[in-house]
C-alpha cells in the first residue's frame, strides 16, 4: 500500500495552474517540523493537489496556512536545461484537511469545510 500522511504548514501560496486541457492542479510546499530535545528538523515536502481540491486549496490556503494532507507518493523526473535528469517525490493529494480556522471570511463565504477530498466534488465540477 502506498499511503502517506503530513501535517505541516505551507512554506509559500499555493499556485494554481491548468492543465492544456484546463484541468486545476495546484502545487503546495509542506513543512514538517520534528523535535528531539532541543534540536528541530524541517523537512519539505512538495504537495499536489487536481481538481476541485486543487482550488479549494488555491482559494482557502496562504502561506503558514496549517494542514494535513494525505495520498500516495510518486516519483517524477525531467531533464534539465544543462541535460542532467532530475528526480523529485511528491505526495498527490488525496485528501487535505485544512487545520487553521479561516480568518475574515464574510458571512456569504463561511470558508472551507474542514475536511476536503477528490469524492467530495460534484461530478458537474470535474471538467472532462
Amino acid at each position: 500500500m502506498n499511503r502517506c500522511m503530513i501535517i505541516g504548514n505551507l512554506g509559500a501560496d499555493p499556485e494554481l495552474r491548468f492543465t492544456t486541457n484546463g484541468t486545476p492542479v495546484a502545487n503546495l510546499r509542506v513543512a514538517v517540523n520534528e523535535t528531539f530535545g532541543d534540536r528541530k528538523i524541517t523537512t519539505w515536502f512538495p504537495v499536489i493537489a487536481w481538481k476541485g481540491l486543487a482550488e479549494a486549496a488555491a482559494k482557502y490556503l496562504k502561506k503558514g496556512s496549517k494542514i494535513a494532507a494525505e495520498g500516495p507518493e510518486r516519483d517524477r523526473s525531467w531533464e534539465g536545461n544543462d541535460g542532467v535528469t532530475r528526480y523529485v517525490r511528491e505526495l498527490h493529494a488525496q485528501r487535505i484537511e485544512f487545520l487553521d480556522r479561516a480568518k475574515g471570511t464574510q458571512a456569504d463565504d463561511p470558508g472551507p469545510d474542514e475536511n476536503v477530498s477528490e469524492t467530495d466534488i460534484p461530478e458537474d465540477d470535474i471538467p472532462f
